[in-house]
């Protein structure tokens, strides 16, 4: 680890978890040890926690503007 707290990936690592510079990962802390795993993109991930749902969705969401709508409500607030 460096000395700003920046951890290094081996070249051989990312290939494996299909991971390359400038994607985005998530870490997260299980029982004592960093885990970290592939980002996935909005779309994708909206896509798989729906998926767990039995029934379809109604009607169809814009996540652009939904995105877009919370930003602004973040930047106001």
């Amino acid at each position: 680890m460096g000395e700003k707290g920046q951890i290094i990936i081996p070249e051989i690592i990312r290939e494996y978890i299909g991971i390359k510079p400038g994607d985005d990962v998530f870490m997260e802390v299980r029982e004592g040890e960093l885990v970290i795993t592939p980002g996935v993109n909005s779309e994708e991930f909206v896509n798989r926690f729906c998926s767990v749902v039995k029934r379809k969705l109604a009607k169809r969401i814009d996540f652009e503007k939904l995105i877009e709508k919370i930003s602004l409500h973040n930047l106001i607030a």
